[in-house]
């Protein structure tokens, strides 16, 4: 059995440093676990990654991430002229409709209305998420009932954070019976108002077929949405669909593009599976320098804690190994150094 094959049987869950969650831990904790005198890292970087991360994942996790949120964008501070639109009254009033001045304006000021709506956006994304904060703290310190109750209200009025804590709840049974008819009703539910995560969850319960029939063409379609805004565990299964042909043709290429972005992102499971690709030469030519630095950087993702993080850190080591053992001392420098000099960026 080659490694490709080998590695769809590991542990399907990973113990994946929360790269999405909190720039800062992110960088704290890759700086703490792998040789830190070696990595370059600083609180500037992990500033940088989470501003670019958090407008579009939702994630807002300090004040000042908060502030930035809510504040709209530069060419949003004061409403670019409107009499050029034409049909003024002679007291210079407006006499076009609601409809019809939005959009003249869009037509007018296309660039200032885009800034607007994400503005808008932005305001309301960090407002909801603030809204489940008591909810999400119940959560994770295992208070479901308390963590049901205070979400239900919100995901009735349409909050996607409150509605995808209940789908979650629904799917493993965290304090209610486990129903993934309900948890992919509220999947969808955020899904369809443009939710990442949601879209990526809805997507996965169709591929598995938990719920619901296995359906692999809208299991395509949704993982793709999310893939799309940058999740990089979407981008992952993506990838894996590509590269297996499952509602989709099969396509190397594709999945190798798909695997790059989730592993620039620093998910450790699609940066095993370029290591292998690379290896075996799995639609790409042999590059085992490639290879070497695709498992030297998972290990640097790879949580340390619990016995599947010690298996999966054990079998990545043993890959990587086995990989320098068919190098020359040359290769397994440059190939450290490119795993040395590697950060994460969002794509």
């Amino acid at each position: 059995m080659g490694f490709i094959e080998d590695l769809l049987n590991w542990p399907t869950t990973w113990p994946q440093v929360e790269v999405m969650t909190n720039g800062y831990t992110m960088y704290v904790d890759r700086y703490d676990w792998k040789r830190p005198e070696e990595y370059a890292v600083t609180v500037a970087d992990a500033e940088n990654y989470l501003c670019s991360t958090a407008h579009t994942t939702g994630v807002f996790e300090t004040k000042r991430m908060m502030a930035d949120a809510r504040r709209l964008p530069p060419n949003c501070a004061s409403i670019p002229p409107q009499r050029e639109l034409g049909k003024l009254d002679n007291k210079g009033r407006m006499q076009l409709s609601g409809k019809e001045l939005v959009e003249a304006m869009e037509k007018a000021h296309p660039e200032w209305c885009k800034a607007q709506r994400e503005g808008q956006t932005q305001t309301k994304v960090a407002a909801d998420k603030e809204d489940v904060a008591p909810a999400l703290k119940a959560y994770e310190r295992r208070d479901y009932a308390t963590a049901l109750r205070l979400w239900r209200p919100l995901a009735d009025q349409g909050n996607v954070f409150a509605q995808t804590g209940l789908g979650n709840m629904y799917a493993e049974g965290e304090g209610v019976a486990q129903d993934y008819a309900n948890a992919m009703n509220w999947y969808r539910k955020a899904a369809e108002r443009g939710y990442v995560a949601a879209q990526r969850r809805l997507g996965l319960m169709y591929a598995d077929g938990q719920g619901v029939a296995q359906d692999l063409d809208k299991a395509m379609q949704w993982i793709a949405k999310a893939a799309n805004q940058g999740d990089m565990v979407a981008q992952r299964r993506l990838g894996l669909m590509y590269a297996e042909g499952q509602g989709v043709a099969e396509d190397l290429e594709k999945a190798m593009q798909w695997f790059s972005k989730a592993a620039a992102q620093g998910d450790s499971k699609a940066q095993v599976f370029l290591g292998g690709i690379y290896l075996e030469g799995f639609g790409v030519p042999r590059n085992y320098v490639e290879a070497y630095k695709w498992f030297d950087v998972a290990l640097s993702w790879i949580a340390v804690s619990g016995a599947t993080g010690a298996t999966i850190r054990e079998k990545v080591t043993t890959s990587r190994d086995a990989v320098a053992a068919k190098m020359t001392p040359a290769q397994i420098a440059e190939a450290q150094k490119l795993a040395h000099e590697w950060k994460p960026r969002r794509v």
